[in-house]
């Protein structure tokens, strides 16, 4: 049922001049973070078989370094990086290093896509897991990495229908209080 979806969705995304197979495999490869490895073999094998002829690179991309993540991280978060950091030590100094080395070196500093792009599928996939806390966190570093508030708000209700129910009314505050903490 689920890979049907994701051809579905795959095909309808290859139908669109706007976005190249390597965009599609970075976000797929991204998804990692919020999927985990048996959810990510299984889009990459759903996109194989929808693209046999688009084989993957014959040479690994060189991962970026933790200082890469860090910089990645701090453009994300801005001024609340600091405070990310703090936090993060505080739950384990190991989760840190691993956020800041793999998540924003290895994965999300990678080439092959923007990271204003990556920032949205990112805030995509906090929406469908329903991590409501770092669904604030991002929603703030979408405009950090360059998008417009009108943006932010359309990309939101675009995708609300795949917030679990159970937490919808959560998620429609954290709207409604981005906005007041902007001036609105």
């Amino acid at each position: 049922h689920k890979p049907r979806i994701l051809s579905d969705w795959l095909k309808m995304t290859f139908n669109s001049d706007h976005v190249s197979i390597t965009e599609v495999e970075e976000v797929i490869l991204q998804t990692l973070l919020f999927a985990g490895f048996p959810r990510t073999i299984e889009a990459l094998t759903v996109l194989r078989k929808l693209t046999p002829e688009n084989t993957p690179p014959k040479n690994h991309q060189r991962f970026p370094s933790e200082k890469q993540g860090a910089i990645t991280c701090k453009t994300i978060y801005g001024t609340k990086f600091d405070r990310l950091l703090v936090n993060m030590n505080r739950l384990h100094p190991d989760l840190t290093q691993w956020m800041l080395a793999d998540g924003y070196g290895r994965v999300l500093s990678r080439t092959g896509l923007e990271l204003k792009y990556r920032e949205w599928a990112v805030l995509v996939a906090l929406m469908v897991t329903g991590m409501v806390n770092q669904f604030k966190a991002h929603r703030r570093g979408m405009a950090n990495v360059g998008w417009s508030e009108d943006d932010i708000i359309w990309l939101t209700n675009l995708f609300a229908f795949i917030i679990p129910q159970e937490l919808k009314a959560e998620f429609s505050a954290i709207q409604t209080v981005q906005n007041a903490d902007d001036g609105r």
